[in-house]
């Protein structure tokens, strides 16, 4: 017979395995995370130099110039809920739905970002409830085009992520890129004065994240 924490342990299991088959939100496993965070050398970007661009404004650009991109963006309560409501329609035949508490930031210079998450995400996997609380931050390096932006070399080093199915610790490590990821690995992107959009794949569908700027 099956013991209650035998039973667990499979729901718990089952719960990751299908968490990690519908969470490609960010792409982030097709990206190479080093050891340690450290600088990487990445491929020329669109965007001009610090001095450059410093003086330039986000108002005499285009919305999909990448110079529009630089600076420090906040995702906030309800542009994690609209986010994660994308990310649970798209996924709903596997019956997961998804309800985050906190916000995020994305600070991006000419070619390196990072992203700097304070959220816990409640999931309820095919009626097996989880938990992934994320903290600290992931960098990592990108290059831009007008409207595209694609990552490079990423490092998830300093993400601090605890995580536990049906009420039981389990090792987040798996589903750590794919939770914690920023969303802007291989996305389209607008911005403005105040704000920036990303349009990223994510299984068979799209997801927009609304960041606004700080």
């Amino acid at each position: 017979m099956m013991t209650r924490e035998r039973m667990l342990h499979t729901c718990a299991l089952a719960g990751t395995s299908t968490l990690l088959a519908v969470l490609a939100l960010t792409g982030c496993t097709a990206a190479e995370t080093e050891p340690t965070p450290q600088a990487t050398a990445s491929a020329p970007s669109a965007l001009p130099s610090d001095s450059a661009s410093a003086s330039a404004t986000p108002s005499t650009m285009a919305d999909d110039d990448p110079a529009c991109l630089l600076g420090a963006w906040t995702m906030d309560q309800q542009a994690l809920t609209d986010f994660y409501d994308q990310i649970g329609a798209i996924s709903s035949e596997a019956g997961m739905t998804f309800t985050p508490d906190g916000s995020a930031g994305l600070e991006i210079t000419a070619d390196t970002f990072t992203w700097t998450p304070d959220l816990t995400l409640a999931i309820d996997a095919a009626g097996t409830p989880m938990s992934v609380e994320v903290g600290g931050s992931m960098s990592g390096d990108y290059t831009a085009t007008p409207g595209h932006l694609t990552t490079g070399t990423t490092s998830v080093n300093d993400l601090v992520i605890v995580a536990d199915a049906a009420g039981k610790a389990i090792d987040a490590g798996a589903i750590a890129e794919q939770i914690a990821g920023a969303p802007l690995t291989d996305a389209t992107f607008t911005c403005t004065d105040e704000t920036l959009v990303l349009e990223t794949a994510v299984a068979d569908g799209t997801a927009i994240a609304t960041l606004s700027r700080d």
